[in-house]
């Protein structure tokens, strides 16, 4: 079998970065990494640079908790996009394999961070296994889209820009069981019927982390929930909720799939998940791992007509992509 390295896990966190709250979750997240001995974390505090004084903070209650757990930590004051493209920090960046974003505000720090070499650094990191937690704006910055606080403020109807989008199809909310006192009933639920057509909005409490957990046999992650309250997933106008311990199988939604039966065996030596993780690749022997309506569909395909080969084609738009099985 072919040994293809596998990205890290993702961790959503609603709040609590750096309390015991979050013991819990940060040791798992520990584990994943092989315990704290061999863990090498970096806190990262961009969210809050416009905040007198509060990156300091953020970083001193990083270290201290890291600290406490066993690991190694080093606090970095990545403030501006000059501070994302100093050299010094880009190579403590890539001397980590356990980045930490607090929170704060979340389209300030999507700005501040993309495109940059400390980002660039951040993601090679991740596709080799380094873990990402983001907490609270951290978090919405993982997802493809971000809900604009700004927005929100200037009394301006609710805004979805685009987040930095390692779990692309995402639009997470943290603080979720709070959301509605901070922003009135009325402009909540306002938000949540604003999500784009696309996205599978996710709400995660306080004190409560998603984490996407990598597969130890190949397969495609899954996601989990840690923590003391709850997680929301709104797909269709339906809201159905996640309690700790539970797993979340989250996938892309299509508005088109297609089978085309294929006239003679055809393989192919590169397949790409149709799933909400960046970019899984499977190659040589690996068995490529699909939605399961997908995988339904060709197997009812593969049964009915007795084919050599199978090609699906989907795609969220009327443009399908195309992904074929063998």
């Amino acid at each position: 079998m072919t040994n293809r390295q596998q990205p890290g896990a993702l961790a959503l966190v609603g709040s609590g970065e750096y309390t015991p709250p979050m013991n819990e979750t940060d040791r798992f997240l520990l584990g994943l990494l092989g315990g704290p001995d061999a863990a090498r974390v970096a806190v990262i505090p961009t969210a809050s640079a416009l905040e007198p004084g509060a990156p300091d903070r953020w970083n001193r209650m990083g270290v201290e908790h890291f600290s406490a757990l066993g690991a190694s930590v080093t606090p970095l004051l990545i403030l501006s996009r000059d501070d994302a493209a100093d050299p010094q920090i880009v190579a403590a960046l890539r001397d980590t394999n356990l980045f930490y974003f607090s929170g704060g505000d979340p389209q300030y720090l999507i700005e501040t961070m993309r495109d940059t070499p400390a980002w660039v650094a951040i993601r090679a990191a991740h596709a080799a296994g380094a873990v990402i937690a983001g907490c609270s704006a951290g978090a919405m910055m993982l997802g493809g889209y971000t809900l604009s606080i700004r927005a929100l403020r200037n009394g301006q109807p609710p805004q979805w820009p685009p987040a930095l989008g390692l779990a692309p199809r995402l639009a997470i909310m943290p603080h979720f069981d709070r959301a509605a006192q901070f922003v009135g009933e009325e402009l909540f639920r306002a938000v949540l019927a604003s999500a784009p057509a696309d996205a599978i909005l996710v709400g995660v409490d306080e004190d409560t982390a998603l984490v996407l957990v990598p597969s130890e046999n190949g397969a495609a992650p899954r996601w989990r929930v840690i923590g003391r309250q709850t997680v929301s997933i709104f797909e269709d106008s339906r809201r159905t909720l996640y309690r700790a311990g539970d797993w979340v199988d989250l996938f892309v939604k299509y508005r088109e799939i297609r089978i085309k039966i294929l006239p003679q065996f055809v393989t192919y030596r590169s397949i790409i998940c149709v799933d909400l993780t960046p970019a899984w690749s499977y190659g040589g022997d690996r068995i490529p791992v699909v939605p399961r309506a997908v995988r339904n569909l060709i197997d009812w395909a593969m049964a009915a007509g007795r084919p050599r080969g199978v090609e699906v084609l989907v795609g969220p738009s009327p443009a399908a992509t195309r992904h074929p099985f063998a």
